[in-house]
């Protein structure tokens, strides 16, 4: 005799005649880990929390954290995401959030922000003049 249970996470086999608990993963969790890896954000999460987290990780001194937070939205090119990812490449922001141990790239910092003004974001023309 078999009893199943299923849940968005974990499908649970329970074997009653030879006293076996296997859990195996269900099809969706499955699909959600293969899609996201573990411990990514699922396209799903709103970028007001992917950019709540990064400015967390900003205030923690976690500045590698929230450069690996905001790179994987990097492909959705919403300004503010393209924004606060200069700021972790951009060697005046590491300078001010007294960032040690984490390269700058200048280059790279000014291409995000320029991307994030031609998206709209206009305080990018801020940052921009001071990268020159």
């Amino acid at each position: 005799m078999r009893l199943r249970f299923q849940s968005t996470h974990v499908a649970v086999v329970v074997g009653f005649a030879i006293g076996t608990f296997v859990a195996v993963p269900s099809a969706l969790a499955l699909a959600k880990f293969l899609s996201f890896g573990p411990g990514s954000p699922t396209q799903a999460e709103p970028v007001a929390d992917v950019l709540r987290e990064a400015a967390r990780n900003i205030r923690d001194g976690d500045i590698v954290a929230a450069r690996s937070l905001l790179l994987s939205r990097e492909a959705e090119a919403h300004p503010e995401v393209l924004f606060h990812l200069a700021e972790t490449f951009d060697p005046n922001m590491l300078a001010a959030w007294n960032a040690r141990n984490l390269r700058a790239d200048a280059q790279r910092a000014l291409v995000l922000y320029r991307k994030s003004q031609d998206l709209g974001l206009a305080s990018a023309s801020v940052r921009i003049a001071m990268l020159y």
